[in-house]
């Protein structure tokens, strides 16, 4: 299933998102990669709330690599990915 973003969540969203952006970032092309995170009881999805999800991504495609020292800001990467994530469902629909 493709990761959409909309309402499904905001930022700023510590988890499971930081989770998500740690374990995703540094993928290579047509890497999969599995992992666990937990949704936080503050999270503003009720029947999300301290559920713990696996996560499967298959990275299709690298739009940007941006190195970890000296690379663009955590801020300024995730506006990226969420104008970059709300495109893509824009087109979907």
């Amino acid at each position: 299933m493709p990761f959409n973003s909309g309402s499904f969540f905001s930022f700023p969203q510590p988890e499971p998102w930081k989770t998500f952006a740690e374990k995703v970032c540094g993928s290579g092309q047509m890497q999969t990669t599995t992992f666990e995170a937990q949704f936080p009881d503050t999270y503003p999805v009720d029947r999300l709330k301290n559920v713990k999800a696996r996560f499967t991504v298959v990275v299709k495609r690298i739009m940007r690599k941006v190195e970890k020292e000296g690379g663009v800001g955590e801020e300024d990467n995730r506006r990226e990915v969420e104008a970059l994530l709300l495109k893509k469902k824009n087109e979907e629909r």
